[in-house]
């Protein structure tokens, strides 16, 4: 009789600890329950961050072609920007992305560089083969010209140059600059069935009984293309 209360606290602590483990089990389950929850929430955050905003660094345009400030829209999808503020990515500044600079979208005032090296003892006239590349050097225009093929480019130092020239074939005519090159007393005939251009030089003092500094003749009613870039005309005369 006398063990009973014993055995009666015995096991009720038994009970209690058995409890106790219970609940320290519950408890885990509901931290196991809620790290899970956590996890599956921080998942779904990461995927919703792995969506591209438009007008980000990478991601795709606005609608209008454009993106945030500091990114140009190219192919559909921002890089970093070409500095110039129109979002085209040309570097032009103008916004149609042709990278000419005048607006119109079709690229005609890309300006090649100018290859001649204008130094002191060389001749001052460049032929460059349209196909090749390459350059001869010539002491004139005049002997540039009979030997430049259609699409050639004849570049001319600075200086000033009295030649009567006829071309029979489209080719660019360039100077080193209109205040820099000039065709003084002489005159340009352009006879040809293909675009002839002229760019970056002067026309000055220049005479003739058909057009005064530049000839450009009808050929029998096929289509001519004359292109003038940067010309200057000064005190010419048709006589």
């Amino acid at each position: 009789m006398k063990r009973r209360p014993w055995l009666l606290t015995l096991s009720c602590s038994l009970f209690a600890l058995g409890a106790c483990s219970d609940g320290d089990a519950d408890d885990s389950g509901s931290e196991a329950s809620e790290s899970a929850t956590a996890s599956a929430s921080e998942t779904g955050d990461a995927d919703a961050d792995a969506g591209c905003p438009e007008g980000m660094m990478g991601c795709a345009c606005f609608p209008n072609g454009t993106c945030f400030e500091g990114l140009s829209c190219e192919a559909g999808a921002c890089v970093p920007g070409d500095g110039d503020g129109d979002g085209d990515g040309d570097g032009d500044g103008d916004g149609d992305g042709d990278g000419d600079g005048d607006g119109d979208g079709d690229g005609d005032d890309v300006v090649p560089p100018f290859t001649l090296e204008c130094e002191t003892g060389l001749d001052p006239v460049l032929l460059v083969d349209p196909i090749m590349g390459t350059g001869t050097r010539f002491p004139n225009l005049t002997q540039a010209s009979m030997v430049a093929p259609a699409g050639a480019t004849i570049e001319l130092c600075a200086g000033s140059y009295s030649e009567d020239v006829t071309f029979f074939q489209g080719i660019t005519l360039r100077g080193e600059g209109r205040d820099k090159t000039f065709i003084d007393g002489g005159h340009v005939r352009v006879a040809i069935f293909d675009e002839f251009t002229l760019r970056d030089l002067t026309f000055r003092n220049c005479s003739s009984t058909r057009g005064g500094a530049v000839i450009f003749e009808d050929t029998n009613g096929r289509t001519e293309s004359l292109e003038i870039f940067q010309v200057d005309f000064i005190d010419n005369t048709a006589s």
